[in-house]
């Protein structure tokens, strides 16, 4: 079904969830990166859309089915990718070693139906960001089939950001969703107008209330940066000293008919 497959799609770029991406830039150019996605709003929105495939499913089924997802009682785990890689894989690997700056976290509590996953990076410099993410493509070109992500997919998510130092300028790009699944051939012209159609018929757009939940999440970024914030030319982003943060919802710009914003953010900040 492609509408499904334009979910998963969307859950590469956007994280089908309420998520907030957080980037530190120090000025010796070391630096952190820390991604976290709502989990617990990520499986509602699996549960939507499994309803939409099979609108005879039992809702006692269905909350059992996502209930299984959570797994029981509280979690929080902490997890070091260098230690979750097969020593095989580690002898193939140039640097290994990299893939101890990989943190994944994960806390929650089943019971509340509560889970955040966050998963962090830390590098001493800019080379050893971009060495560590060829290192985790190459693990996951052998993993395509279990859905593993590209070395380009890997930069968009860690490190979609140029910074120069000596000018206090950090340059962000940005890519638009619609047109990225259309050359992915996920939007045909039927999907353009169902698409089209919930800017008018809304809740009763039928077959589609999924894409409202999946769409209509605020995704956040952070970033700390070296010095205090002198400009920046997005508009709706919210300073506070050295932290600029940016919220993206993309339900809001279809809803409104508006287009959705491709061009690069570009911050500036003191340099001392």
């Amino acid at each position: 079904m492609k509408q499904i497959a334009i979910l998963f799609f969307a859950c590469i770029f956007f994280s089908c969830a309420n998520s907030m991406t957080e980037v530190w830039v120090n000025k010796d150019t070391s630096g952190k990166v820390k991604m976290s996605i709502d989990m617990g709003e990520a499986i509602d929105m699996v549960g939507s859309a499994l309803k939409e495939m099979d609108p005879k499913k039992e809702n006692d089924q269905l909350e059992e089915d996502k209930g299984s997802m959570f797994g029981t009682g509280k979690i929080d785990s902490t997890i070091v990718m260098y230690d979750m890689t097969p020593d095989s894989v580690l002898q193939n690997m140039s640097n290994p070693e990299l893939l101890k700056n990989m943190i994944i976290t994960m806390k929650g509590d089943a019971d509340k139906e509560e889970m955040v996953l966050a998963v962090s990076i830390d590098y001493r410099d800019e080379r050893e960001l971009m060495d560590l993410l060829t290192e985790l493509g190459s693990l996951q070109e052998g993993n395509a089939a279990g859905g593993g992500m590209s070395r380009e997919e890997l930069e968009k998510s860690f490190a979609n950001q140029q910074v120069d130092y000596k000018n206090g300028i950090v340059r962000i790009p940005r890519s638009n969703l619609l047109s990225d699944m259309e050359e992915e051939g996920l939007l045909d012209e039927e999907t353009k107008a169902q698409l089209d159609s919930l800017q008018y018929l809304g809740d009763d757009a039928e077959g589609l209330t999924f894409f409202k939940e999946m769409l209509n999440t605020d995704l956040k970024t952070i970033y700390y940066l070296p010095g205090d914030i002198e400009f920046t030319n997005d508009r709706t982003a919210l300073i506070d000293g050295n932290r600029v943060t940016f919220t993206d919802n993309l339900w809001e710009a279809l809803l409104n008919g508006d287009e959705v914003e491709t061009h690069d953010r570009i911050v500036k900040f003191s340099v001392n």
